[in-house]
């Protein structure tokens, strides 16, 4: 019985700041790349529940993560609405 190697790979080329996040949430939990991936696309799909306590530092440090990745994102949409002369929200 052979054993089927499967891999994904992601093109980040347009996505550097999720790849900046992963390794600053791998190497601050001391988490590999590909675990982390393996992990939050398990926990996305409902395939796992989540094993870390409430407040814990893995889970806080992937919360900020999180934030972290959010806050790009606003920031990128709030540069596109300003390029098409619209003023954004202020929460």
């Amino acid at each position: 019985m052979s054993l089927e190697r499967i891999q994904l790979n992601l093109r980040l080329d347009r996505h550097p700041e999720l790849f900046d996040a992963l390794k600053e949430v791998s190497e601050t939990t001391g988490v590999s790349i590909n675990s982390f991936a393996i992990h939050a696309l398990k926990a996305s799909l409902g395939l796992e529940v989540s094993t870390t306590q409430p407040g814990s530092s893995s889970e806080l440090a992937s919360l900020a993560a999180k934030v972290e990745a959010l806050e790009k994102r606003l920031e990128m949409h709030h540069q596109v609405l300003e390029r098409l002369a619209v003023t954004p929200m202020v929460l």
